[in-house]
C-alpha cells in the first residue's frame, strides 16, 4: 500500500514537471511572432552578401530593425537575426529544424509592419465619409495628366449612382482642378509618407518609367489603406463604370464563401493566367497585407535591377519584355505565383471575365455583343494615347463635356 502511495507521488511530480516545461516552451513561442516567420531555414535564404546594409529609422521601422534589402525604403524585407533582435535569444541560435507551417507564408524572409503612419485629419475625413459599408472604399489614383480620365471615371460612378469615392492625387494641379470642379470632398494629394518616388504630372503610356512609378505608387496607396483596416475597392481611371449596384455585386462575391475569399480581381487574359491590377476589392486581411507588401518589394527589386543594367551597359534603351516584367501588374502577378492558388481554398478569386471585361475582350473580342451581356464595368486596357479616348467615343462610353472641362481648365490658368 505504501509502495503505490510512492508510485502515485512520483507520477504527480513527472505530470507537473512536464506541464511546467510545456508552459515554458509556450511562452517563448509566444514572444516568437507568426509574421516574422518563414519556413525555410537559414541555409535558404538568399545570398545577401554583396548587399548593402541600412539601418532604418525607428519612424520607419519599429523596434529598430535592421533592412537586409539595398533600397533604403524597404521595411518589409527585414534581418531579426541580428544581435538585440527581440526574437528570443533561444529561436534565434537555434532554429527550429523543422518549424510548423505557417498559413500563407513567404518563402522569402517577408515582414509586414504592424501598422503605418495615419494621414492626417483631413485627409481621413474625406476617407471616412466616403466610405461604404462595411468599411470599403472605391478609389483610384492619377495626377494632373490623366484628369480627363479621372472626370469621365467620375461621371461613370455617378451614372451608375455611386456618389461615395475618393481620388488619391498624386500632384496638387489635380488636387486644384478637383477642388474647383467641386470635387474636394472626394480627393486628397497623397501624404508624403505615402510616395517612395516623385512622379510625373503628365500623361504617360505603358510601359514607361513614369508609367510604372505610378503603377508603383497606386500599390503603396492600396497598402496603407488596407493597414486602415479599410477594404480597397480600387479601379483605374481608365475603368467606365456601365451598370449601377456593381458594388454590391462584387461584395456579395467577397462574402458568399463565407470569409475565405480575401481578393477579387479582374482578369488580364482569357486563360486565367494572371490578374488585372487595375480593377479588385481587397480585404484588409493579414494575408493580403503581406501580399501587397510582397508586390512592393518585388517592383523594387526589378526597378533595382533595370537601373543597374542601364548604368552596367550605359543604355538608356530596354527592350519591351524588360520593361513590363517590372510593372506593377507582372510583379502583383509574381506575388500571387507564391499564394495557395487552389481553387477550394485559394483567399484569390477571378471576376467574371464577360461581365467584367478588359479591354482586349470587350473593344476586340466583343463578348458582350456576341453574348448579349451588359458587363458590370469596363477597362480601357490593352489601349494607349489617343486610341484609349477614341474607343471609348466609339462605344458611348466618354461622359466627359469638353467644353465644361475647358472652362475648370480656365479657373486654374
Amino acid at each position: 500500500m505504501l509502495t503505490l502511495r510512492y508510485v502515485a507521488i512520483l507520477i504527480v511530480i513527472s505530470v507537473s514537471l512536464l506541464t511546467i516545461q510545456y508552459l515554458h516552451h509556450q511562452e517563448t513561442t509566444s514572444l516568437y511572432s507568426p509574421s516574422l516567420a518563414f519556413e525555410s531555414s537559414s541555409e535558404d535564404l538568399p545570398d545577401i552578401t554583396n548587399a548593402s546594409t541600412t539601418t532604418l529609422d525607428n519612424n520607419t521601422v519599429r523596434d529598430n530593425i535592421t533592412s537586409l534589402s539595398p533600397l533604403t525604403k524597404l521595411p518589409w524585407l527585414c534581418d531579426c537575426f541580428y544581435y538585440g533582435s527581440t526574437i528570443p535569444q533561444l529561436l534565434r541560435d537555434s532554429p527550429v529544424p523543422n518549424p510548423d507551417p505557417v498559413p500563407d507564408g513567404d518563402t522569402i524572409p517577408l515582414i509586414e509592419q504592424d501598422g503605418l503612419t495615419i494621414p492626417e485629419d483631413d485627409i481621413m475625413t474625406v476617407i471616412n465619409n466616403n466610405l461604404h459599408w462595411p468599411r470599403t472604399l472605391i478609389l483610384t489614383v492619377g495626377n494632373y495628366g490623366m484628369r480627363h480620365h479621372v472626370y469621365n471615371w467620375i461621371r461613370s460612378l455617378e451614372r451608375t449612382q455611386e456618389e461615395r469615392y475618393v481620388v488619391v492625387c498624386l500632384d496638387h494641379a489635380l488636387y486644384n482642378h478637383l477642388y474647383k470642379a467641386g470635387y474636394g470632398n472626394h480627393a486628397f494629394v497623397i501624404p508624403a509618407s505615402w510616395s517612395h518616388y516623385s512622379v510625373s504630372n503628365e500623361l504617360v503610356n505603358y510601359p514607361s518609367h513614369n508609367y510604372r512609378m505610378i503603377t508603383f505608387t497606386k500599390t503603396v496607396v492600396i497598402q496603407h489603406i488596407l493597414h486602415l483596416d479599410i477594404s480597397a475597392f480600387y479601379s483605374d481611371v481608365d475603368v467606365v463604370w456601365k451598370r449601377p449596384r456593381a458594388r454590391d455585386y462584387v461584395r456579395k462575391l467577397m462574402d458568399i464563401r463565407g470569409g475565405n475569399t480575401h481578393v477579387l480581381f479582374q482578369q488580364d487574359d482569357e486563360k486565367q493566367h494572371k490578374v488585372n491590377t487595375g480593377f479588385f476589392l481587397m480585404r484588409p486581411t493579414p494575408v493580403m497585407k503581406r501580399f501587397i507588401a510582397d508586390t512592393i518589394y518585388i517592383q523594387e527589386q526589378k526597378e533595382k535591377s533595370l537601373w543597374d543594367t542601364m548604368n552596367r551597359d550605359n543604355d538608356d534603351n530596354q527592350d519591351d519584355d524588360q520593361l513590363m516584367a517590372a510593372t506593377q501588374q507582372a510583379a502583383m502577378n509574381e506575388a500571387l505565383s507564391r499564394m495557395n492558388l487552389e481553387i477550394r481554398s485559394s483567399h484569390v478569386v477571378l471576376l467574371d471575365l464577360f461581365l467584367f471585361p478588359n479591354g482586349h475582350s470587350y473593344f476586340f473580342k466583343r463578348y458582350h455583343d456576341v453574348l448579349e451581356i451588359d458587363p458590370f464595368i469596363v477597362h480601357a486596357n490593352y489601349l494607349i494615347g489617343n486610341d484609349k479616348v477614341d474607343k471609348l467615343k466609339e462605344h458611348g462610353l466618354w461622359y466627359l463635356d469638353e467644353s465644361w472641362m475647358v472652362s475648370i481648365d480656365a479657373l486654374l490658368s
